[in-house]
């Protein structure tokens, strides 16, 4: 039996018996069918799971057919609620008065695809941006069965987008519009990438001049020669932030100050992106700073030059004093002696020519002790006042140089003329009077003394020779040789101010104008005395 089984197995494999086929078909149908409902099981799952997409389909007119859970999510309808309504349901109102559903299936039966990036709305009224497409659905043959809608909501996203965006117009309106600082953006080697406004109104180079350009560009030379962009930058990058108060070059190669602040950027991982550069122009207060520190130190000085002047009154009033009060005594002593010995001696002794000779030199000792005195500081200027000490001195300088002089004066000068104003105007008046006779050839003279406008002033007149008061260089020379300079600058340190009006052989007027109040500060007429005065 064994070796006829062996022998039959090894003959032709036996034919499947006519009823066999139809049982394998059936299997291979059931397996086929398992496996797709499978995948739509499979299908489903994904649809069902996909809670932040909203997944549904339509026929060809665009009546919902399915809805998944995420349209349910996004849209608020339920799918009993949903189906078999127009798909037109989610679209805003404004959109479907002018036919944007049917447009939208009609670009889709088209095209295949249609976008779908708008505003809807859901059944509560609220609105959702989505972004999503409509497709169109065809079966194998490619007519329409359908469309399919899918559509994920970004609203919340999108309002961060338009924050962002918002936030990041506002900057760049704020940047925009700060015309007083320069702010740009540099690469971490320091190369200009970003360029405002408000940089090219305070630097003078337009965005297109610059980008690309190193920082280097608005340094002075000394200042990259000696590296000071590579340390900027780099205590910005090591410690965040450098700031620096220094010159810096617009275009064209005028230097101006400025504060100017880099800060390091650095990306999420701490790499470091560039810095942002922005500097302000602080030239005009930097200018104002050191003029105030002029005035400052120019009225210092004024106080200083007045206290010496004030100092130089005393010492000139006590030496006159002791002049006029010891050497004009011991002299007059003198003087009565000479006169006993002559009584004493008898007539025509030999001594008489002697006695008559030192009676002579006593009486010009007395003579040159009352003049320097009064040089010094007549007793008159303190004890009766400025018209009357300049009246004597007037007359007495006259008299020595035997030139016709007059004083006049116009109105009570005396009252409520500061002792440091009558004190500069008598030393002006002996420093003109001095000049005169040294330089003027003048043969008339004439002192004008008035009080009018709440002001004193003075006028020296002669009708000597003069000079060229208009050239410069005459008139520097001039002031050199005739002490204009210190005329001017008695007169501004009692707040006054002293003009001069000269041309060749028509005399020369002196006008000085000195306010009655107590001098102020003299910024403007420190000025002027230092451009008018010789170096």
């Amino acid at each position: 039996m064994a070796a006829l089984r062996g022998v039959r197995s090894r003959r032709a494999p036996r034919r499947a018996g006519p009823w066999e086929a139809p049982v394998k078909e059936d299997r291979r149908a059931r397996q086929v069918e398992a496996a797709l409902a499978a995948s739509e099981e499979q299908y489903r799952l994904i649809v069902d799971g996909a809670r932040d997409y909203a997944i549904l389909t339509t026929d060809t007119e665009g009546r919902i057919a399915t809805w998944s859970p995420g349209a349910e999510a996004v849209y608020g309808w339920t799918a009993r609620e949903a189906v078999g309504q127009d798909s037109a349901m989610t679209f805003v109102p404004e959109d479907r008065a002018v036919g944007v559903p049917r447009l939208e299936l009609e670009i889709a039966r088209r095209d295949g695809m249609a976008p779908d990036v708008r505003w809807h709305q859901r059944r509560d009224g609220a609105r959702v941006f989505i972004e999503g497409t409509t497709r169109a659905l065809r079966d194998g043959e490619g007519a329409l069965r359908g469309f399919l809608k899918v559509g994920q909501d970004v609203t919340q996203r999108r309002a961060l987008d338009e924050a962002l965006r918002a936030s990041e117009a506002r900057y760049r309106t704020l940047v925009e519009n700060v015309r007083d600082y320069a702010i740009f953006l540099l690469d971490p080697a320091g190369i200009i990438t970003e360029w405002t406004a408000g940089a090219e109104r305070v630097k003078g180079y337009t965005a297109r001049e610059v980008v690309g350009r190193h920082l280097a560009l608005f340094y002075p030379p000394e200042d990259v020669a000696a590296g000071e962009v590579e340390r900027e930058l780099a205590e910005a990058a090591a410690t965040g932030r450098a700031e620096r108060e220094a010159w810096r070059v617009r275009k064209g190669g005028e230097r101006f100050w400025v504060n100017e602040i880099a800060t390091a950027i650095r990306d999420a991982d701490g790499q470091l992106a560039g810095f942002t550069k922005i500097s302000r122009d602080l030239t005009e207060r930097r200018l104002a700073a050191e003029a105030a520190e002029q005035r400052r130190l120019a009225a210092a000085r004024d106080e200083l030059r007045r206290a010496l002047a004030a100092a130089e009154e005393a010492e000139r009033r006590r030496l006159a004093r002791e002049l006029h009060d010891q050497l004009g005594q011991h002299l007059t002593g003198f003087a009565l002696g000479l006169g006993e010995v002559r009584r004493q001696l008898a007539a025509g002794n030999p001594a008489d020519a002697r006695l008559d000779q030192l009676e002579e030199l006593a009486r010009l000792m007395t003579r040159d002790a009352r003049s320097l005195a009064l040089e010094l500081r007549p007793p008159e200027l303190d004890d009766v006042g400025l018209a009357s000490a300049l009246a004597t001195y007037v007359r007495d300088w006259g008299e020595r140089h035997g030139v016709a002089a007059e004083l006049a004066v116009l109105g009570a000068v005396d009252d409520d003329v500061p002792a440091e104003a009558g004190s500069a105007l008598y030393r002006i008046v002996q420093e003109a009077l001095t000049n005169v006779a040294r330089h003027a050839q003048a043969s008339q003279v004439s002192v004008i003394l008035e009080k009018p406008n709440g002001e004193v002033r003075l006028l020296v007149e002669d009708d000597g020779r003069g000079f060229d008061a208009d050239d410069t260089a005459v008139r520097v020379r001039a002031e050199r040789r005739l002490g204009m300079a210190g005329m001017r600058e008695r007169a501004a340190l009692a707040g006054g101010t002293l003009a001069i009006e000269s041309s060749p052989g028509a005399g020369t007027t002196l006008l000085v104008r000195i306010p009655m109040r107590a001098p102020a500060p003299r910024a403007q007429a420190a000025d002027t005395s230092i451009a008018e005065s010789p170096p």
